[in-house]
């Protein structure tokens, strides 16, 4: 009977250490989030979650990228990000996700974050089947403090660096003390410049992201020695790196990279693809930040007319030959704004923190019958609204809606009708109630020529 109680008491045991999470979960699971993209799973190490997306054919050599997400902990949106370029150019993305009350200053690398991210890659490793020495390390914001100084710390485990906007960094300067220099810290280690300076590294921030926030920037001491904002401290950093490394004789690459009509936007055009380009130089791409398939995949050659919509990416910095309509006695909920557009500096944005519904629309007359496909790079974010679409109507046929994902990044979304009666409407449509955000930009109206 001791025995039997004995055996009791360990598989008792046992089960509550699984439940507890002190061991790996090694399985991958779909997450209960209904944002992950198709292929992305969820997996936990000790209790911590972290996400990956596999592409087909993995093998030993099969490169791994993490990217790691700013203070909003939006790692599952970082995994997305990744996909269609991981889905296109075959390698791993891992997001973790270092949550808020076991790592509050995970930027750091305290608290233990640095060792995590280590056992997380592992962990990862052995998911895949992936044997590669070294990681492509990638962040944004918050992200980005973790990742360049995860570099500087472990080098030997980076193979190259590209992060994006910063709020401050640790230069390469041994006189000062860490965070903003290489003096030793004893819960971080030591940081050696002969080998972190060899790690090709690349800064790129939106060149409207040069504010200067009380939230990082009221130490004078720091923005003395880094500059007064996202922007300029990025470039500053770079520049050291580079300066550091010639009196070492390397001629490691380092690369800064501001975008025009960008904010703090890690999700605007071109970020990623400018990311993913210095890690994989190799085989550069030219695939959008989109999850619309076609981008990723071969397809037929489609040849298209000129856009025939006026003002669609709204860079009159107005609604001009644009409509709207709202419900009596509410306002309109919107704006031409400039912080994160898809392309060019404008866009539109609809959003309202209490109840509304918005639309806008444009309506064509005198188009040659054919052919349409209408398209537009569309992104919604915060609350989940009651409806939101495009609308394609007037064109001869059936009205058409398509639906928006509610997905923060920018996706295009398109359809194709048949013009007969030398007319076509384009609109959007939102019924929120109240904090869903609407971006919309680079509205397209274009005649298939051959298909």
């Amino acid at each position: 009977m001791r025995h039997i109680k004995q055996i009791l008491f360990l598989s008792v045991l046992l089960v509550g250490c699984l439940l507890s999470g002190t061991f790996a979960h090694a399985a991958g699971s779909n997450s209960e989030s209904d944002t992950l993209l198709p292929g992305v799973e969820e997996y936990k190490v000790d209790g911590t979650t972290y996400y990956m997306y596999k592409p087909e054919n993995v093998n030993a050599n099969t490169p791994i990228l993490v990217s790691v997400h700013g203070i909003s902990r939006n790692a599952d949106e970082h995994v997305n990000f990744y996909v269609p370029y991981a889905k296109k150019m075959g390698f791993i993305v891992v997001s973790p996700l270092l949550d808020e009350s076991t790592y509050p200053d995970y930027q750091t690398l305290e608290q233990g974050s640095d060792k995590k991210l280590i056992s997380i890659i592992d962990d990862a490793k052995a998911q895949t089947g992936s044997k590669v020495s070294k990681i492509n390390l990638s962040g944004s914001s918050g992200g980005a403090q973790f990742a360049h100084r995860f570099m500087m710390r472990y080098p030997e485990k980076v193979e190259r660096l590209a992060v994006s906007a910063a709020g401050w960094y640790t230069f390469p300067d041994a006189n000062r003390n860490y965070w903003q220099g290489l003096k030793y810290s004893s819960e971080v280690g030591t940081m050696n410049p002969a080998e972190f300076l060899k790690v090709p590294s690349f800064v790129t921030v939106g060149e409207l992201d040069n504010e200067n926030e009380p939230t990082y920037n009221d130490d004078r001491d720091i923005t003395e020695q880094q500059g007064a904002g996202r922007y300029e401290r990025g470039k500053n950093w770079i520049k050291a790196m580079q300066t550091e490394s010639k009196k070492y004789g390397y001629n490691t690459p380092y690369q800064f990279v501001g975008l025009p009509g960008v904010g703090h936007d890690f999700g605007a055009k071109n970020m990623i693809e400018q990311i993913v380009n210095f890690h994989f130089p190799q085989t550069k791409t030219d695939v959008p930040n989109t999850t619309d398939d076609s981008s990723v995949t071969d397809s037929p050659k489609v040849t298209y007319g000129s856009n025939i919509l006026k003002n669609g990416s709204f860079e009159t910095n107005s609604m001009t030959n644009w409509k709207e309509w709202v419900p009596e006695e509410q306002s309109s909920k919107l704006r031409i704004e400039n912080y994160s557009p898809f392309e060019g500096k404008y866009y539109a944005d609809i959003y309202s923190s209490k109840p509304y519904q918005q639309n806008i629309h444009q309506d064509l007359t005198n188009v040659e019958n054919g052919r349409y496909e209408v398209s537009a790079w569309v992104r919604q974010k915060q609350s989940t609204p009651v409806s939101s679409r495009m609308e394609v109507y007037g064109y001869g046929g059936e009205h058409v809606n398509v639906n928006i994902d509610h997905l923060d990044l920018y996706t295009k979304i398109s359809t194709e009708v048949d013009v007969k009666n030398n007319k076509l409407g384009v609109g959007f449509y939102v019924d929120s109630k109240g904090g869903t955000r609407l971006k919309i930009d680079k509205v397209e109206v274009k005649k298939i020529l051959k298909q």
